[in-house]
């Protein structure tokens, strides 16, 4: 009796732990079996870095003007309107660019014609208009809106809008006529604001041509407008009688022109001659 009692007791402990044990284990919660989870994404492979070339930069460097104000920043009061409502702030970026392109084209094609009338001055100042709108909504970074921009800017900066006795200055009259038909023009001092916001704007072309050229050399070397670029770029050269300089770049937009034509070798070769370098010329 005795030996019984203290088996049991000596087991106590044991036993007692045993049942805690088995107590613990009926009373857990059964675990949760795991969901499986979808693969987290790969995540997204970084852009190329841009490929910088240094050449162009130099150049970019070299003809940069810094800020230039838009040709419409200073935009009479009583124009914005007749403008504004060529934009439709629903559209897409890419398809108000492409409008106006398609209205610069209009212009090209009239001028080559000699049909430079009214109609086609309007197309070539809805084409200006919708582009800067873009840039200043954001888009200055966009390569083919840069590079619509150095063209139309390259077009302005010639003596056809710029010189005092260019067609542009010859027909002013005409166009404010029209103004005045369309009930733009209202009162006689409009007149002067127009005029005095056309001299503004003209004389800011040149800085923004160079400003948007030195943007795509610097942001977007690869770009196939690029020996058109140098070329604009050539030309002022020698405009400003830099004619080395004017060779250089010349020769450069031959190199990075893959689809060079018998016009732009001549043009080099002329360049060459007037700096006087005839090895290069011939």
């Amino acid at each position: 009796m005795f030996g019984r009692t203290s088996t049991v007791a000596a087991l106590g402990p044991a036993l007692g732990l045993a049942l805690a044990l088995a107590s613990a284990s009926g009373c857990r919660t059964p675990e949760q079996t795991a969901v499986p989870q979808p693969p987290a994404p790969a995540p997204a492979e970084p852009p190329p870095p841009k490929r910088i070339d240094r050449q162009l930069e130099a150049i970019a460097a070299e003809i940069d003007p810094g800020e230039v104000k838009p040709m419409i920043a200073d935009l009479p009061e009583w124009l914005a309107p007749a403008l504004k409502g060529q934009v439709d702030d629903s559209e897409a970026p890419a398809d108000t660019l492409a409008r106006a392109r398609e209205d610069l084209t209009a212009w090209e094609e009239a001028r080559a014609d000699g049909d430079v009338g009214v109609e086609s001055f309007a197309r070539f100042a809805r084409a200006i208009y919708l582009a800067e709108h873009l840039l200043v909504s954001g888009e200055e970074g966009d390569g083919d809106l840069l590079a619509h921009l150095e063209r139309l800017y390259a077009m302005l900066d010639q003596p056809f809008f710029t010189g005092e006795r260019g067609f542009f200055r010859q027909s002013l009259g005409l166009i404010v006529d029209a103004a005045a038909r369309e009930g733009i023009l209202a009162e006689q001092r409009q007149v002067g604001e127009l005029v005095a916001f056309l001299d503004g704007a003209l004389g800011r072309a040149g800085a923004l041509k160079r400003r948007a050229a030195a943007e795509l050399l610097r942001e977007h070397p690869d770009r196939v407008e690029i020996p058109d670029v140098l070329r604009h770029l050539a030309s002022d050269a020698a405009r400003d009688q830099r004619f080395e300089r004017a060779v250089e770049l010349s020769a450069l937009a031959l190199r990075r022109d893959p689809d060079e034509g018998a016009a732009d070798l001549l043009l080099h070769a002329d360049r060459c001659y007037i700096a006087l370098d005839l090895e290069a010329g011939d």
